[in-house]
C-alpha cells in the first residue's frame, strides 16, 4: 500500500521543524527549581527572580522568556515557562516579581504565580493558615511564616483564591510585601 503524499509531506514539515536550529526543548530544570524555591520563600525570592530575568540564558529557546519594566520600587519582572511548575498537584507557567502596589485585592506577595489546580490541596500540602477576618492588614486568605525566619518580618508564603474556578495566587512575601506601611 502507498503512503499518501499529505501525509508524506506533513511527516516532512514534522520532521523539519524538530531539526531546525533554534529548536526549543523542554526549560532548563534549574530554572523551575529556582522560581519553585522563590514562591515558596526557601530562597531569597528577589534575587533569585532577578537573576534568572537577567540571565543570558533566559531565553525561550531554553524555555523560558523574560520582560523586565521600572527599577527600585517600581521594579516588575514577569518570566513565562515553557513547562510549568507544579506544586501540590497545581501548575503556573508565569512567575512574576512585582515591587510596586498590588494588582490584586487580599493578595499582597513581592514574588508569585496564577496558579490553576486545587488550592485546599496546596493549602493542606504547605501547612498554610487561614487569616483571621479580624486582621489589621491582610495579605491573603490563607498564608504561614517560614520557619527559622526574623520573627519581626518573616518571609511568609502566601495563598489568596480567585473568582476565576480552579485558579489561585500562591507567592512570597514579607512585611506587607516589602512595600512598608499601607
Amino acid at each position: 500500500m502507498r503512503s499518501s503524499p499529505v501525509l508524506s509531506k506533513s511527516a516532512i514539515v514534522i520532521a523539519a521543524l524538530l531539526l531546525a536550529p533554534g529548536h526549543a526543548e523542554a526549560a532548563d530544570p534549574s530554572f523551575q527549581d529556582s522560581l519553585s524555591g522563590a514562591v515558596l520563600c526557601k530562597r531569597d525570592p528577589l534575587a533569585t527572580v532577578r537573576a534568572v530575568a537577567g540571565s543570558k540564558s533566559s531565553t525561550f529557546e531554553r524555555g523560558i522568556a523574560t520582560l523586565t519594566l521600572g527599577e527600585a520600587m517600581m521594579e516588575k519582572n514577569i518570566l513565562i515557562l515553557r513547562q510549568p511548575i507544579v506544586i501540590a498537584g497545581a501548575r503556573t507557567s508565569s512567575i512574576i516579581l512585582s515591587l510596586d502596589s498590588s494588582s490584586y485585592f487580599n493578595f499582597d506577595a513581592a514574588v508569585y504565580g496564577i496558579f490553576e489546580g486545587d488550592f485546599k490541596s496546596v493549602v493542606k500540602e504547605l501547612g498554610l493558615r487561614a487569616v483571621p477576618a479580624t486582621s489589621e492588614i491582610v495579605v491573603a486568605k490563607y498564608q504561614r511564616p517560614v520557619a527559622g525566619q526574623n520573627t519581626l518580618c518573616p518571609k511568609t508564603i502566601r495563598l489568596t483564591p480567585l473568582a476565576e474556578k480552579n485558579k489561585f495566587l500562591l507567592g512570597c512575601g514579607w512585611c506587607n510585601g516589602g512595600r512598608g506601611k499601607r
